[in-house]
Formats: structure tokens, C-alpha cells, sequence
């Protein structure tokens, strides 16, 4: 896990550790344009590259890089209007010194570099810059930014960030403007940097920590799960997520269907126990709303046992529901913002976890699992995990996990990476696929 800190602490962070063992900012600049151009030097060697160069420390980035590039390539400037700091106009008269050209307006090229705002930036932007920007992202140039994209509105291929991995590049809107995101340090000690600490974390594929079962584990020692879902209109979901959790691991899943989905659901797999009316007695998780559409209940909401919320469901739960610390419930965007208006709060992962007293999974292309004060991120960016009954795997997974004796933050997390993994294993192997394929590549991968 890497942390993650809004613009506001990282610039904190900057400053002391800047003050504490007396790092110039030049050095510091340089130090990021070096390392910017060796990721990039291959990208722009040979092409006509135009530097986006705002009047802060981020301008000073993009001149420093200006001025190693200007040898392997054509090099454009264009300077947003505005102050421009000491070490700025410093770098702005190297620039000139060495020849490299300005220009007053968009002009083509193969490589665009935007240098005009960091991380300290506060909108609102204005013109002529915003024309740039805007001019920038229709251009078929590939596009770097340098630490943040400007305002989250430079649209990037490529985001080199510095030190840090910030907040707001993860959230929704402004993660698809950085493109990859790759971390580098410009010259502050590393053990300065693995002393942060923060409530929001960057999970990566090596958290998963799911335990292998023995090779004498049986059915009823790897968990039992019950799932309460299904409807005449929706039959498959219920199916879907209990095949996913037999393919996570569980051994023995029920599903409990209204008597509408009961022959679909029945005659699709007999490894399934099929059942009509619930009994709570000997579960070990419940996975409730896959498919449920209008003929859902919220009877099995507060049993004392462990529990996903998915799809139906989700939109039963109330102002004033408390879940024990038992439950994960599992919105997409539209369902999480109809939560947080039937609980009354604003549309944060965090306070809705608070609210309820549960795991929240906020699903999107960057994936938000939420617990008390904490957030854990996931960066998919996989468009192909977008496709009908991926939730309803997702959910099943869960149930899986829990059942086998994890708690649900664990489940959660464990979950979404796995249920991530696959996407990514399927997109390889077929390009699309349906959830079906999906499901297969769990029971592979877990």
C-alpha cells in the first residue's frame, strides 16, 4: 500500500521536509526534470515538443526538463500569463539563452508537456489558459504532465508525480486525466517518505493476502453461504454470485429466490442447495439483493452474522440502519448517490461508513473500500469490468471470503483485488468478455 494526501498535506509535507534538511528548490527542480526526462526521453527524441509553462515551481519543472530535451528534439515554450516566481525567470532566461523558442499560441506537435499548474493550484482558470488546455486535449500529441495535470482538466497519457501520490488524482473526474501515473522521487530522503502516514491508502496487487486452503479442507470447513436474491425479471443474478463464490472458495452455497425465479434458478446448476423460504440456521454469510428487484425484504438485514448488500438491496437500507461492523455494501456510483440522499449525508464514502456502521465499496474505475475514518483505493481503469453481472461477482466473492472466516474490511479488500485481477486476466486473454469468463478466471486466480 502506498499513501495517499490531499494537495494541501503533501504541500505541508513539501515545505518541512524542504526546511528540515535544507533542500534547495532548484536542486529539487532539477532533480524532477531529470527524472521526468528519464522516463520520457524515448517519447520526445526526434519530435516537436511543446512545454505548457506556468509561473510556479511546476513551470520551473517543465523549464528545466526544456532545457535537457532541447538537444533530442524541436522545443516550443508557451508561457501562461501571470507572475512567475525568482527561479522561474531564472529558468525562463536559461531557456532563451540556449535558443529555444516561445510561442503566443497553440501550435502542432507530436508531444505536448504541461507544466502549467502543480498540486497548489485553486480554481477557477481562466483564459487564455484555459483555450490551451483545451486546445491541448483535442490534439492528437501524446501528453505528459508533470506532478498533477493542470486543474484536472489537462487531459494526460502520461502523469510523472513527485514524491507523493495525491488524493485528488484518484477521485472521480479527475482520475481519467492523469492517464498512467508513474511515482518519482526528486531528491527527498526515503525515509522521510516512508514515514508518511495517512487515512487513505493506495492498495496494489501484492495486499491480497487470501490464505490457500489445506490440501484435507472439506466442504464444510471452507464456509457456507446463503444468497437472497433473484426475481422473476432478474433470475440470473443470484446464480451468477453463487457461482463466484463456489469459484472463490466457498463450499457450500444456498440461494433462498422468490417462487418467480425458482425454476430458473434450479435448473441452472445442481451443485447449488435451492431453497424458497429462508432459514438463517447455519450460514456463515449472507449475500442479500442480487437480482431482487421489487421483492426484496429487509427481514435479513440485522441478523448477527456476516453480510454483503449488493444491487436491490442497497436501496432498502435506512436513515438510522446500523450494521455492527458486519456488513459490506456495495454501490455503484448511481445506487451510492441514492444512498447517501436516503441517509441524509453528503456523497462521501467515509461518512456514509460512519453512518451505517459498515464497509462501503464505492465501485468504479478507481474502486474506494471505506471503514470508520479509513479509505483504501484500488486504481483499475479497466473498461471492461463494465459489463452486466460483474457486481453480482464482486458481491459473491465477498460472501465467499467472509464465510471463510475473514472479517468484512479484509473480505473487501481481498475481494476487490481479486475481483480486479481477473478483469485484467480476461481483458488479455478474450478482449470483452461476459461475467461468465469472469467468474472462471476467480477460481484460476484465487
Amino acid at each position: 500500500m502506498l499513501p495517499l494526501l490531499n494537495a494541501e498535506k503533501v504541500n505541508e509535507w513539501d515545505r518541512k521536509t524542504r526546511e528540515s534538511y535544507g533542500l534547495s528548490s532548484s536542486q529539487l527542480v532539477d532533480n524532477a526534470a531529470k527524472n521526468v526526462y528519464d522516463i520520457t526521453s524515448e517519447k520526445v527524441a526526434g519530435k516537436i515538443v511543446l512545454v505548457l509553462v506556468g509561473g510556479g515551481n511546476n513551470g520551473s519543472d517543465a523549464l528545466s526538463y526544456a532545457l535537457l530535451i532541447k538537444d533530442i528534439c524541436r522545443v516550443m515554450l508557451w508561457f501562461a500569463p501571470g507572475k512567475a516566481n525568482d527561479l522561474n525567470l531564472s529558468l525562463r532566461r536559461r531557456c532563451a539563452d540556449a535558443g529555444i523558442a516561445a510561442v503566443s499560441g497553440f501550435v502542432s506537435c507530436d508531444v505536448i508537456i504541461d507544466g502549467i499548474f502543480g498540486c497548489a493550484f485553486h480554481p477557477p482558470v481562466e483564459e487564455p489558459v484555459l483555450s490551451m488546455i483545451m486546445k491541448a486535449n483535442s490534439s492528437d500529441a501524446f501528453k505528459i504532465s508533470m506532478d498533477v495535470p493542470s486543474a484536472y482538466l489537462f487531459k494526460a497519457d502520461l502523469c510523472i508525480t513527485f514524491s507523493i501520490l495525491k488524493r485528488e488524482q484518484y477521485e472521480l473526474g479527475a482520475r481519467e486525466c492523469s492517464g498512467k501515473i508513474i511515482l518519482s522521487n526528486p531528491g527527498f530522503p526515503e525515509s522521510e517518505i516512508k514515514k508518511v502516514e495517512s487515512d487513505t491508502m493506495l492498495l496494489a496487487d501484492s495486499d491480497y493476502s487470501v490464505k490457500p486452503f489445506s490440501d484435507v479442507s472439506f466442504k464444510n470447513r471452507r464456509g457456507h453461504v446463503a444468497i437472497l436474491g433473484g426475481s422473476s425479471s432478474y433470475p440470473g443474478a443470484p446464480v451468477l454470485s453463487a457461482k463466484a463464490s463456489f469459484h472463490a472458495g466457498a463450499g457450500l452455497v444456498s440461494i433462498f429466490t422468490s417462487s418467480g425465479a425458482y425454476a430458473s434458478v434450479s435448473s441452472y446448476r445442481p451443485a447449488i442447495v435451492r431453497c424458497s423460504s429462508f432459514s438463517d440456521e447455519g450460514f456463515d454469510s449472507l449475500v442479500l439483493g442480487p437480482g431482487w428487484g421489487c421483492e426484496g425484504s429487509r427481514d435479513s438485514f440485522f441478523l448477527h452474522k456476516k453480510k454483503v448488500l449488493d444491487a436491490d438491496a442497497i436501496k432498502l437500507i435506512r436513515k438510522g440502519d446500523d450494521f455492527s461492523s458486519l456488513a459490506v455494501i456495495t454501490p455503484h456510483v448511481g445506487e451510492f448517490r441514492r444512498l447517501c440522499a436516503s441517509l441524509g449525508i453528503r456523497e462521501d464514502a467515509r461518512e456514509a461508513s460512519l453512518a451505517i456502521n459498515a464497509v462501503i465499496v464505492l465501485k468504479s474505475h478507481v474502486t474506494e473500500i471505506a471503514f470508520g475514518n479509513r479509505s483504501y483505493l484500488y486504481d483499475g481503469m479497466n473498461a471492461s469490468l463494465g459489463v452486466a453481472g460483474s457486481g453480482d461477482v464482486l458481491s459473491g466473492i465477498i460472501g465467499a471470503f467472509l464465510a471463510c472466516g475473514e472479517d468484512v474490511l479484509e473480505a473487501a479488500v481481498n475481494a476487490v483485488i481479486l475481483h480486479q485481477k481477473c478483469g485484467r486476466s480476461c481483458r488479455s486473454k478474450y478482449g470483452y468478455y461476459d461475467s461468465l469468463e469472469l467468474i472462471n478466471e476467480v477460481g484460476l486466480l484465487r
